[in-house]
């Protein structure tokens, strides 16, 4: 199975992508929504479930959930 990735950009002038690079590899599965956290931890769906990423993009742990998990919206609201 091959391996999925997230990106990350800088934005310039508003509406301008540049220094585009690898923010994280996601396995198995493709990321699919994501959420940032008050401590700048991302929160993302993947085939196997939940994974929580460091701000630098380092995997922190996975919620394995038995079946494959889509478009993540968790902890809407202020206190995310």
């Amino acid at each position: 199975m091959a391996q999925e990735s997230g990106f990350s950009n800088g934005i310039s002038e508003g509406t301008t992508l540049r220094g585009g690079h690898v923010f994280a590899v996601i396995t198995p599965g493709v990321p699919d929504g994501l959420r940032v956290d008050n401590d700048g931890n991302v929160w993302t769906s993947a085939m196997d479930g939940i994974h929580c990423l460091s701000p630098e993009g380092r995997c922190l742990g996975k919620i394995l959930l038995p079946a494959p998990t889509a478009n993540l919206l968790v902890w809407r609201g202020r206190r995310n």
